[in-house]
């Protein structure tokens, strides 16, 4: 049941109070539920050679994470260099499918309204129904920083759209069963998920590992797989994979949500652009918040 509408309106006041003001460095949730979770990703193309995947992190890091980290039902927030220096990954994990979607409308008005127009466009955007999620710790505390992580997005070929009785589920449900043991065998294994690509024949599935060697290895052994697997092979062709370091890894169950806005990140001599550019990234959340959750009720 959704809430009311009197409801939710009391609910993102609630999320708009959050901007300059400082954070308590406190877990708001017990463990990461990413098996329960909705999931938003994000890899774009760098277009001005002047900068760097790491300088992208930066600004989404100083200017979008202190607020999409504390609207209602935050999950993660992380991002990861790719392997190619042109592109860079983020991604969202939210317990709601609506706000989950807030946060993928705001990143993008966050690079719409500010500095990295016309210095980043998308490559693949994902919003994801959560199919899976296994992982070495049952219950996930710790931020990622520094560990590695995989991506991949398979589909269903376009020649057999309508032809085939395979699910995008069905393809789901495959790779957790018969492939999931083995990426748990890899050594370094930390988390294997899969989640639905929402509206389409997609599948996105993700591995983090303490080392680089398991996520390349999860990565390669899995072409290898699909060429053997009798309900894969000759149904579905990757899309984009990627292997790379994660950046900063925002949870609710770490207890590391950033405390400091931008205005107050910035010094004195920048402090009124800075202002701006908070409640540029806030109103966007806001206003995206706003217009899912009604399009809900």
């Amino acid at each position: 049941m959704f809430p009311s509408r009197r409801s939710l309106l009391a609910l993102l006041a609630t999320a708009a109070t959050i901007t300059n003001v400082n954070a308590a460095a406190e877990p708001t949730c017990a463990c990461k539920a990413i098996a329960e979770s909705f999931i938003v990703t994000r890899l774009w193309n760098i277009i001005d050679p002047a900068w760097t995947d790491q300088m992208v992190i930066d600004e989404f890091d100083r200017g979008f994470a202190p607020d999409v980290t504390h609207l209602p039902g935050f999950q993660e927030y992380a991002s990861a260099d790719t392997g190619d220096e042109r592109t860079v990954f983020f991604m969202n994990i939210f317990e709601s499918k609506e706000f989950a979607k807030a946060a993928q409308e705001g990143a993008k008005t966050f690079v719409q309204k500010g500095v990295l127009n016309g210095i980043i466009t998308p490559n693949q955007f994902t919003e994801n129904d959560m199919e899976f999620h296994i992982s070495s710790d049952e219950c996930i505390v710790d931020s990622n920083v520094g560990k590695f992580i995989g991506t991949q997005i398979w589909t269903i070929k376009p020649e057999l759209y309508g032809e085939t009785n395979l699910t995008i589920a069905g393809v789901a449900q495959e790779f957790f069963e018969y492939y999931g043991p083995t990426v748990e065998s890899i050594p370094g294994f930390m988390e294997y998920g899969g989640a639905l690509v929402s509206g389409t024949d997609k599948v996105f599935l993700y591995t983090v590992f303490d080392n680089a060697e398991g996520v390349t290895a999860a990565n390669g052994q899995v072409e290898d797989f699909v060429a053997n697997d009798e309900v894969l092979n000759d149904t579905i062709e990757k899309i984009v994979f990627t292997e790379g370091t994660i950046g900063f890894d925002y949870t609710c169950a770490a207890g590391n949500l950033p405390d400091e806005t931008i205005a107050e990140d910035a010094g004195a001599t920048d402090e009124a652009a800075s202002s701006a550019m908070t409640a540029t990234t806030f109103g966007g959340l806001f206003v995206a918040s706003m217009m899912v959750m009604m399009a809900m009720l």
